[in-house]
């Protein structure tokens, strides 16, 4: 218990490290100003609505009049939960963001660490692989992307699954389905790609113990998986309803440009401090997949040399690791060159029910950043059982740490600092009772979508429904009338507006081109039987739409 509670503060340590400066000021740092925000809007809106109205979890306020629209993304529910008690200590979204944000860190290298702990005996080892896990370069290459960092429960139900495989008692057996349900529970992503390392591991390595007894093993995981299946399906439906409402898939040439090909492996994130920046172009964004050079050397070790581990639990983890590398390749993967048409992506595309939702195959990645990990503590627990004398091993360890370490060094990373400090609108709407729907204009789509940001992220002082968001879908009718919005006041626009239930129009004024304002300000001349002016902050005026107008 001693150890485990010392290698724990250890991956705080690291983590602080490898994140600087983000452990200064965890209240105002972010990475960016588009996913990140939108995350710690998802967070903050999840643990809201958890406490105040479960039942409506999925409509969430944005995209007004739309229904369940949370699910038009990642609800986060895991990950709102990890940072509940920042959230009701008074925490700010920021800094309820940072918090699970860092937690992941630290949490996947800690499982991780069990993980091989349990599986080599040497706590030694444990800890490199749990450092080749936690701090890949292929994590600071999705910085952006909390609900995709967030796989720090799978090494913790891959714990208690090797539990199981050699006591199938139930404790251990419930306990792995806790960490799936986890999983499940912190992105649909990562949900899907686990269960796709979960079955086929296991169709390698089920021992024979649990076909005795009448199968008594086999029985108990089946009903586990069920059990966890019954508990997830309230929050699998809403994805269901949205995909059926609003034809909410990708084909597979939309997948494409997201999915990753063989030479994707060796790129580095943009923030790498060490190797050159050729290696930084090697992918874009979401196919920087690098994981290292001395873990991937370790694990080819591991996988071919570490006889001491059974070879079906090695083979299990070598064919999940060569699957999920074909997987991540989308329809264009090659294996040795050699075309494989489409396979296996097209049959899991075609059978496997989200597969059709998935827009980056590229992130089957973290199977086979998992994988790798695991196999690199067989590697490295082979090393240590040739070396003699605790100074060598000393000195040993702290080598491979450092090369784990430098072949992902991102550190000091670039953050913004946010300005915690909401225009005056938000936090005076949220004392207005008679708001049924609010639009903030000018509304942004397409490329600009990001900007959306600013919005719907300082909604959470008010929760009222805006008719403004941003996610990983965006409704076909919704994109076409933001464009008409653009030459708001018109006929169609106001009448629009009160037939879904907007009677709130925030314009910020200072957001536009003169020539755009002095137009619309000449229109809304036009509505002002329709459009009251109740507020203003200088560039940001509230209109009040009243819901019976006289036509003009």
């Amino acid at each position: 218990m001693k150890q485990n509670s010392f290698v724990f503060l250890l991956f705080i340590l690291l983590t602080a490290i490898m994140t600087f400066p983000l452990v200064k000021t965890m209240s105002v740092f972010m990475d960016t100003t588009g996913d990140p925000f939108f995350n710690a809007w998802t967070l903050a809106w999840t643990q809201h609505q958890l406490l105040t109205d479960p039942l409506h979890l999925f409509d969430a306020n944005i995209f007004y009049p739309y229904k369940l629209t949370l699910a038009f993304s990642e609800h986060q529910v895991a990950s709102a939960l990890l940072a509940l008690p920042v959230y009701l200590l008074g925490g700010s979204p920021i800094l309820v963001h940072n918090v699970v944000f860092f937690l992941t860190f630290v949490l996947s290298g800690f499982g991780l660490y069990l993980l091989v702990k349990d599986l080599t005996g040497n706590s030694l080892a444990a800890i490199l692989a749990g450092m080749a896990f936690a701090f890949s370069s292929y994590r600071f290459s999705q910085l952006a992307h909390l609900q995709i960092l967030a796989f720090q429960w799978m090494p913790f139900a891959l714990v208690y699954l090797h539990r199981a495989l050699n006591q199938p008692q139930w404790k251990n057996f419930l306990l792995m389905g806790l960490f799936v349900f986890l999983v499940l529970m912190s992105s649909n992503y990562l949900g899907l790609i686990f269960l796709i390392f979960i079955s086929f591991f296991l169709l390698i390595v089920v021992p024979k113990k649990w076909f005795e007894e009448k199968g008594r093993g086999l029985r108990r995981c089946f009903f586990t998986l069920l059990a966890v299946g019954i508990l997830f399906l309230p929050f699998a439906l809403p994805y269901v309803k949205v995909k059926e409402e609003y034809g909410f898939s990708r084909e597979l040439i939309d997948m494409k440009q997201y999915s990753a090909r063989a030479e994707n492996y060796l790129g580095v994130s943009t923030n790498h401090k060490f190797y050159p920046n050729k290696l930084k172009k090697m992918g874009k964004p979401e196919s920087r997949l690098f994981f290292g050079f001395l873990v991937m050397g370790m694990a080819f070790l591991g996988l071919l040399l570490a006889k001491n581990i059974s070879l079906r639990i090695r083979l299990g983890y070598g064919v999940v690791l060569l699957l999920s590398f074909l997987l991540s390749m989308g329809g264009g993967a090659k294996l040795f060159g050699i075309n494989l048409n489409g396979w296996p992506y097209q049959f899991f595309y075609s059978y496997v029910p989200g597969f059709d939702g998935m827009r980056v195959p590229a992130r089957f990645a973290i199977n086979v950043g998992l994988c790798l990990a695991v196999l690199a503590g067989f590697g490295f627990a082979l090393v240590f059982q040739k070396i003699k004398g605790k100074l060598l091993s000393c000195c040993l360890v702290f080598l491979l740490s450092a090369g784990i370490l430098a072949e992902a060094w991102a550190a000091p990373l670039r953050y913004i600092h946010f300005a915690f400090k909401a225009p005056p609108v938000h936090p005076w709407l949220g004392h207005q009772d008679d708001v049924d729907g609010v639009v903030f204009l000018p509304a942004y789509i397409n490329n600009s979508v990001h900007l959306e940001m600013n919005y719907i992220f300082w909604s959470n002082l008010h929760w009222k429904k805006i008719m403004n968001g941003y996610s990983g879908f965006f409704p076909a009718e919704w994109n076409e009338f933001k464009l008409k919005l653009r030459e708001f006041p018109t006929k169609e626009t106001v009448d629009h507006l009160r037939r879904v239930g907007v009677n709130y129009v925030v314009i910020n004024k200072h957001k536009y081109p003169q020539d755009m304002l002095n137009r619309m300000e000449k229109r809304i001349k036009r509505f002002s039987n329709e459009l009251e002016q109740i507020k203003n902050w200088g560039g940001q005026t509230v209109y009040r739409l009243k819901m019976k107008g006289i036509e003009n």
